[in-house]
């Protein structure tokens, strides 16, 4: 178990502020944000290689403030693989256990097994030099899960992993850390590997946890509009709730009247957080079943992209919506066309408005969610 306490790290032009979080035992944490937001530095400070920390860092029950890295009990996997180059791939990956002073057999055994599972059985005898990124940063993550630690700190560890191999290596990680009861933290910008792997996601913005909970619930239901932004919610619309009845909220924006579910207080803005893929189109203009928010619209733009097409579109407001080639192909739809556009309510996210709400900032940038609606 790792438990944050009010854990500052101040740095020139930036620092760690009031980080206070628990991850349980066998757990394993996405921490997402924009670049430049803390993750890295997190990780670090959980590592112990910043010294200057404040605050408490509690490991297994122990206040480990203060305590060397080597005496931590942690593996810390970078980015940047930092495999030995004078050792070849068996050697790196029994590198840990050497240290922990297996036996030979015991060594050979468990190094054999993970060069296997991360498709590296041919690769024992080669240098790190020769290899490919991704094949490098398989070997590290052999390597950190060879040593037996209870903890480990993964930054972006499936970054120049190749496509087709991507998921493979998902299903074996899983299985290491599950069948092993590792506590994982993990910082990753892909919110499909969070997808696939997180039992509980921290966002991370301006060097502060601004939320955290499981997967679902903080993918679902993002407190503020920059976290709504930065988890994939392409359609951010201000709108003005109408009524409340029977536990569903009805908000109006241009021509669409959205139903969410909850009550809120009336006469005051809110933002409407709907995912791209969650909206619906249909082109033949059928009357809706009552189950539906619809409304009709005109498609502004159609962009191809790789897995699908964007669709533009004027309901009053610019929403965007996305189809799969097959929808596409079914739908043929075009610049011009009339069609209808129907959301099911639970796709909506509804935050109340305040003018405090900012979207992240990313690149230096900060924007505001003004009293209009936006499409990000």
């Amino acid at each position: 178990m790792i438990r944050l306490e009010g854990v500052c790290l101040p740095l020139p032009g930036f620092e760690l502020a009031d980080i206070t979080i628990q991850i349980e035992k066998g757990t394993h944490l996405f921490l997402v944000g924009p670049s430049g937001s803390g993750k890295t530095l997190l990780l670090e400070t959980i590592a112990g290689l910043h010294p200057q920390v404040t605050g408490k860092v509690i490991i297994n029950g122990r206040d480990m403030t203060g305590t060397p890295p080597e005496s931590r009990g942690i593996g810390l996997l970078y980015q940047d693989y930092a495999l030995f180059p004078h050792l070849d791939v068996r050697e790196n990956v029994e590198f840990g256990l050497r240290a922990r002073g297996l036996a030979e057999g015991d060594r050979r055994a468990r190094s054999a097994l993970l060069l296997q599972k991360f498709g590296l059985s041919s690769f024992g005898d080669r240098y790190p030099g020769t290899l490919s990124g991704g094949e490098r940063q398989r070997v590290a993550l052999a390597r950190a899960i060879a040593a037996g630690q209870d903890i480990l700190l993964l930054d972006e560890p499936f970054a120049a992993i190749d496509p087709e191999l991507r998921s493979r290596v998902f299903e074996e990680v899983a299985d290491i850390i599950h069948s092993n009861n590792l506590t994982v933290i993990q910082v990753s910008h892909s919110r499909d590997e969070a997808y696939a792997l997180a039992d509980s996601v921290a966002v991370m913005m301006n060097g502060r946890i601004v939320q955290s909970g499981t997967r679902k619930e903080v993918f679902s239901h993002p407190k503020t509009p920059g976290i709504a932004q930065f988890l994939g919610y392409e359609n951010l619309l201000c709108c003005m709730p109408q009524k409340a009845a029977e536990g569903k909220l009805f908000l109006t924006a241009g021509n669409c009247i959205f139903i969410s579910p909850g009550t809120s207080d009336m006469g005051f803005p809110h933002i409407a957080c709907i995912r791209a893929s969650d909206i619906r189109i249909n082109a033949d203009n059928t009357q809706p079943d009552g189950t539906l928010c619809r409304t009709e619209g005109i498609i502004t733009g159609v962009v191809e992209e790789e897995h699908g097409v964007k669709v533009v579109l004027d309901c009053g407001v610019p929403i965007v919506a996305r189809l799969s080639w097959n929808e596409q192909s079914d739908l043929r739809v075009y610049r011009g066309q009339s069609v209808t556009v129907s959301i099911p309510p639970e796709c909506i996210h509804v935050i109340p408005y305040s003018p405090g709400d900012t979207q992240g900032k990313n690149n230096n940038r900060e924007r505001t969610v003004k009293n209009e609606c936006r499409v990000v």
